[in-house]
C-alpha cells in the first residue's frame, strides 16, 4: 500500500522586540505620532472585528445580534480614524519614500487598501454618524416615526443588573440602521442593505495587516528592527 506523504505546514513564527517608547516614538515628531496613532487604532479594530464574528458568552447575554452590532458600530468610528491617520501618513514624504523601496507587493497592498477605504468613506461615515461614534436624537426620532407596527422585542428585569437585559433595543437599533439621515434624496436602507453591512465592511479588516506593514516600514527606516 502506497502511503500518501503530507508536507507539514511551516510553523508560524512570532518575533518579540523590546520597544522603548521614547526611542520609538519621540516627542515633536509628527511621523512618529501618526504611526503611534495607527498602532493604537489597529488594536481597537482587531478587537472590534473579532467581536463581530466570535461568540463571547458573557457578551451575548442580551443577544448575539446585539454583541455583533455593538462591535460593528465601534468599528465604524475606528475605521474613520484610520482613514484620517492614513491621509496624514501619505503626506509624510519620508514614509512614502521608504515605502517605495519596499517589495512591490507591499506598495500594491498599501495602495489597494487606501483605495478601498476611500471608496467606502461615505458609507462608513454615514454609519458612524447614525449609530457609531455619534448617536443623534434626530436619528432615533426619525426611526421611531417610520418604525413598522410589527416590530417587537423583550425586556428582562432581574434583581441583579446582570440578569436584566433590554433586548428590544436591537429592534430600535435596526430601525436606526434603516434610516438615511444624509441630505441626499436617496431612499432609506432596505433590510437587505442592513444585513449586508458586515459583508461590505469585511474587506476593510485588511487595515490590521496594513498597519502592521506600516510599523515594519517605520521601524526598519529608523533602525529599530
Amino acid at each position: 500500500m502506497t502511503r500518501t506523504k503530507y508536507r507539514a505546514r511551516p510553523a508560524q513564527r512570532t518575533r518579540i522586540y523590546p520597544v522603548h517608547l521614547k526611542t520609538w516614538f519621540p516627542a515633536n515628531d509628527s511621523y512618529a505620532a501618526t504611526v503611534a496613532r495607527l498602532c493604537i487604532l489597529r488594536e481597537d479594530l482587531y478587537l472590534e472585528f473579532l467581536g463581530i464574528v466570535k461568540p463571547v458568552k458573557p457578551l451575548d447575554a442580551n443577544s448575539r445580534a446585539w454583541r455583533r452590532t455593538y462591535f460593528l458600530r465601534n468599528s465604524t468610528r475606528t475605521l474613520m480614524e484610520i482613514a484620517s491617520a492614513l491621509q496624514a501618513l501619505r503626506s509624510i514624504k519620508r514614509f512614502m519614500h521608504y515605502l517605495s523601496k519596499q517589495p512591490r507587493e507591499w506598495r500594491t497592498a498599501f495602495d489597494k487598501f487606501s483605495s478601498e477605504l476611500h471608496n467606502s468613506h461615505d458609507f462608513v461615515k454615514e454609519l458612524r454618524n447614525n449609530i457609531g461614534g455619534h448617536f443623534k436624537l434626530s436619528i432615533i426620532e426619525k426611526a421611531l416615526s417610520r418604525m413598522e407596527e410589527s416590530r417587537r422585542g423583550k425586556l428582562e428585569l432581574g434583581d441583579d443588573p446582570r440578569n436584566s437585559h433590554h433586548q428590544y433595543t436591537i429592534e430600535l437599533l435596526l430601525s436606526c440602521l434603516h434610516v438615511d439621515n444624509s441630505r441626499r434624496s436617496s431612499p432609506d436602507k432596505s433590510t437587505e442593505d442592513v444585513l449586508n453591512i458586515p459583508k461590505v465592511l469585511a474587506p476593510l479588516n485588511a487595515a490590521i495587516v496594513i498597519i502592521d506593514m506600516i510599523l515594519i516600514v517605520y521601524a526598519k527606516e529608523r533602525g529599530f528592527i
